[in-house]
C-alpha cells in the first residue's frame, strides 16, 4: 500500500489559520502515516496533492473544521488504521471548496422595510453584518428627494430608487453599479412607477416588486392587484427569456400555498390568498420561475411577514410567506442556499417583514 508521510501539528498549524488551535492540537497527539488509498476512496484529488506538495494554505473557519473534524473521524477511522491527521486534513480539503465557492457567491437579499427612513439603522446594520451583493426595499414610503442615499453610499453600496410619499416605493442598493435602471411598468396603462424597479448587477437582471396589496376582494383595489399580476406577466415576456438568468424579488403580497400562511381554511377569502391572486402569481411562475426557496426549504411554518396587529405573532408563528425570491431555471440550478433571517424582526422598532436571502453560484 502506498503511504505518505502526514504533516506533523506544527507545520499545519501556521498554515491553519483558525481561532482556536488548541482543539485542534487535542486532535493531533501522535504523527502516524495516512494510507493513500483511504483518500482516493473518498475521492478528494486536491487533498491528495495538497498532501504531495506538503503544505495546505486555509483561511478559517474553525466551526466548519470542527465539525467536519469530527464527522471525518467518526467515518474514517473504522476504516482504516489511522489517526485524527486525516480528519484535519479531510476538513481542510473541505474548507478549501467553501472557499472557492465563497468567491464565487452572488448574494442577494430582499426586505419590505416598512419605511426607510423609520428603519434606516436597522437596514445599514444588516448590510453590515451580512454584506450581500444585492439588497432590495419595497416599501421605502419616500419621496426621491428625500430618500437617505448617503449611508448607503458610505457603506460602498449603490443605491436606485423610485418612491413616493406615504406609501409604497421601491429601491435597489448593490456592491456594483446597477446598469440599466428603470422602474414601472410599460404598455401604455399606469406605470406605476414606484412598484418596480429594475437593474441588471453582476450581469444578473434584477427586479424588484411590491406588488399592489388588493386591500378585500370585492374591492377594486383586488380587480387591480389582479390586472397588475397579468401585466406584469406580460411585461416579462417582452423583455426577459426564461432561458436566460433573471431574479425577480420583492413583497409580492400573495401567498402562493397553502403551507405558505398559517390558517389556509380561515384565510381562503383574504385578498393575498385568494385563489384568483394565487392563480395569477401562478401565472407569472409558469412562465418560467422557480420558488428559490422552496426549492431549498419544503417545510411548512416559514414564514416573512408577521402582522404588528395580532398578538404576539412571532413567538406563536402566526405569519405568512409573501416576499419572494425567484429566478429563472437556468440560475435556480445555481442556487446554493435560502433563508429567512428572523432575528430581524426581533429588533428594536421592526418591520413587520423580515429579510429573506438567496446565494447563487455564479
Amino acid at each position: 500500500m502506498e503511504v505518505m508521510p502526514v504533516m506533523k501539528t506544527q507545520e499545519l498549524a501556521p498554515k491553519l489559520r483558525i481561532r482556536n488551535l488548541k482543539s485542534v492540537r487535542r486532535f493531533l497527539l501522535c504523527p502516524l502515516t495516512v494510507p493513500t488509498q483511504a483518500l482516493r476512496a473518498f475521492r478528494l484529488p486536491g487533498l491528495l496533492c495538497a498532501c504531495k506538495r506538503g503544505h495546505l494554505d486555509l483561511n478559517q473557519s474553525s466551526a466548519i473544521l470542527y465539525g467536519w473534524q469530527r464527522y471525518a473521524f467518526y467515518t474514517l477511522l473504522h476504516r482504516e488504521e489511522t489517526s485524527l491527521h486525516i480528519a484535519l486534513l479531510l476538513a481542510a480539503e473541505v474548507l478549501a471548496e467553501e472557499q472557492r465557492m465563497a468567491a464565487q457567491v452572488f448574494k442577494v437579499a430582499t426586505f419590505n422595510v416598512n419605511s426607510v427612513r423609520m428603519r434606516l439603522d436597522l437596514v445599514t446594520a444588516w448590510l453590515q453584518s451580512e454584506q450581500p451583493d444585492v439588497l432590495c426595499l419595497q416599501e421605502i414610503k419616500v419621496q426621491d428627494v428625500d430618500f437617505p442615499a448617503d449611508p448607503f453610499r458610505n457603506m460602498g453600496y449603490h443605491i436606485v430608487f423610485r418612491g413616493q410619499k406615504a406609501h409604497a416605493g421601491v429601491a435597489i442598493a448593490s456592491k456594483e453599479e446597477p446598469r440599466d435602471v428603470s422602474s414601472g411598468l410599460d404598455d401604455g396603462g399606469e406605470p406605476d412607477p414606484a412598484r418596480l424597479i429594475r437593474g441588471t448587477v453582476n450581469g444578473i437582471p434584477i427586479v424588484n416588486t411590491y406588488v399592489p396589496q388588493g386591500q378585500s376582494v370585492d374591492s377594486s383595489w383586488f380587480q387591480y392587484k389582479l390586472e397588475w399580476l397579468a401585466r406584469l406577466r406580460r411585461w416579462f415576456e417582452r423583455h426577459y427569456s426564461p432561458n436566460e438568468p433573471l431574479i425577480w424579488v420583492g413583497d409580492f403580497n400573495v401567498a402562493p400555498e397553502p403551507m405558505d400562511v398559517h390558517d389556509p381554511k380561515g384565510l381562503i377569502k383574504h385578498a393575498d390568498f385568494h385563489p384568483d391572486a394565487r392563480a395569477a402569481l401562478q401565472a407569472i411562475k409558469d412562465w418560467g420561475f422557480v420558488d428559490v426557496f422552496r426549492q431549498h426549504h419544503p417545510e411548512p411554518g416559514q414564514f416573512t411577514f408577521w402582522d404588528y396587529r395580532v398578538r404576539d405573532a412571532l413567538e406563536r408563528n402566526i405569519g405568512w410567506r409573501v416576499d419572494h425570491i425567484w429566478a429563472t431555471r437556468p440560475l435556480a440550478a445555481r442556487s446554493a442556499r435560502a433563508w429567512i433571517d428572523v432575528e430581524a424582526r426581533r429588533a428594536e422598532k421592526p418591520s413587520d417583514h423580515t429579510f429573506l436571502v438567496a446565494e447563487f453560484e455564479l
